[in-house]
C-alpha cells in the first residue's frame, strides 16, 4: 500500500518548484500556489509555466508516467496540457520530485457539454495510441489501493465508525455491481471530472494524467456530468450510473484518509452524503 502522508511541508515544496523552473529558465520571486491535494501546484509567475511537485513517497514514479503520457498527446495535436520540460527533476534540498507544463489560461466562461464530451473523445482517440508505448496499469489498481487504504483502520480514523462501516459496505458493493456488469477495454484518462477541464479560448484542454488506464469507459464517464456521458452511446447508461457510487466509495475514502486538510473532508463528506442518498433511493 502507498502511504497516504505527504513526506514535505509546503515550504519545501515551493522552494523545489522554484529551484527547478529556475534551473530550467523560469526564475521566480512571484510565485501562486494553485493548488494542493495529490501534488503542491505553483504559477511559476511571470512566465507562462506551472510546476507540479509530488509530496507522497510514490509521486516521481507517478509524475514521470503522466510527463511521458502527456507528452506524446500533445506530439498527437489533442488537446491537452502539454509538459514544458522532458523529464522530471528532482530537488537536490528536498529530493521532491517536480515536473514543469505550459500553463494554460483560462476564460471566464464555461463549455457546452457537447464541447466537453467532444475534448474527451479526442483525447480517448489519442490515448489509443500510446496503448502498447507506455505501460498502463488496469483501473482495478487504483481501486485496489483505495480498498487497501478504506480496511486500515489508522488510515481512517478520523471517519466516524458507523460511516466507515456504510463506506465499506458500499465500496465492496458497487465494486462487485461494476465488475459484473461492465466490459470493454479502452485506454481512460482515469478521472476526468471537471477541475481536470480547463476552458480556454481555444476550447477545453484535459489535464492531469497521473491515473491513466486501462478499462471500460463507464469508469471514465463516471466523473463527468450526466449531460456529458450522453454524447457516449457506445455506453451503458445503467453501468454509468454504478460506476458514479463507485467513484463516490472510492473519493470519499481518499478524501477521508487526508480529513486532516479542511477542503480534502469536506470533499469526503460530500461524497459520503451522496452515498447516502442513493443507498436510501
Amino acid at each position: 500500500m502507498e502511504a497516504m502522508e505527504s513526506v514535505a511541508t509546503d515550504d519545501a515544496a515551493i522552494e523545489a518548484a522554484v529551484y527547478v523552473g529556475m534551473a530550467n529558465g523560469w526564475s521566480s520571486a512571484d510565485w501562486k500556489v494553485l493548488q494542493r491535494s495529490n501534488n503542491v501546484v505553483v504559477w511559476l509567475r511571470p512566465h507562462p509555466i506551472v510546476a507540479k511537485v509530488g509530496v507522497f513517497e510514490h509521486s516521481e514514479r507517478v509524475l514521470t508516467s503522466e510527463v511521458e503520457v502527456a507528452a506524446l498527446l500533445a506530439t498527437a495535436g489533442a488537446p491537452v496540457g502539454s509538459p514544458a520540460a522532458p523529464s522530471v527533476s528532482t530537488a537536490p534540498t528536498s529530493g521532491l520530485p517536480v515536473s514543469l507544463w505550459e500553463r494554460l489560461v483560462p476564460t471566464d466562461g464555461s463549455a457546452a457539454p457537447q464541447e466537453v464530451a467532444l475534448t474527451l473523445k479526442a483525447v480517448h482517440n489519442s490515448l489509443r495510441e500510446v496503448r502498447g508505448r507506455v505501460s498502463l496499469p488496469s483501473y482495478e489498481v487504483w481501486l485496489d489501493r483505495a480498498r487497501q487504504t478504506l480496511y486500515q483502520d489508522e488510515e481512517m480514523h478520523l471517519l466516524p465508525t458507523s460511516d466507515l462501516v456504510f463506506l465499506r459496505e458500499e465500496f465492496d458493493r458497487h465494486r462487485s455491481a461494476f465488475e459484473a456488469a461492465a466490459n470493454g477495454s479502452h485506454v481512460l484518462h482515469g478521472e476526468p471530472h471537471s477541475g481536470n477541464f480547463v476552458v480556454t479560448a481555444d476550447g477545453p484542454r484535459l489535464i492531469d494524467f497521473e491515473g491513466v488506464c486501462i478499462g471500460p469507459i463507464e469508469w471514465d464517464l463516471a466523473s463527468v456530468p450526466v449531460m456529458v456521458a450522453e454524447h457516449f452511446p457506445e455506453a451503458n447508461p445503467s453501468v454509468v450510473n454504478v460506476a458514479r457510487r463507485l467513484n463516490s466509495a472510492r473519493v470519499a475514502t481518499w478524501c477521508w484518509a487526508r480529513a486532516a486538510d479542511s477542503v480534502m473532508r469536506a470533499h469526503g463528506e460530500h461524497h459520503l452524503a451522496l452515498l447516502r442518498s442513493w443507498a436510501d433511493r
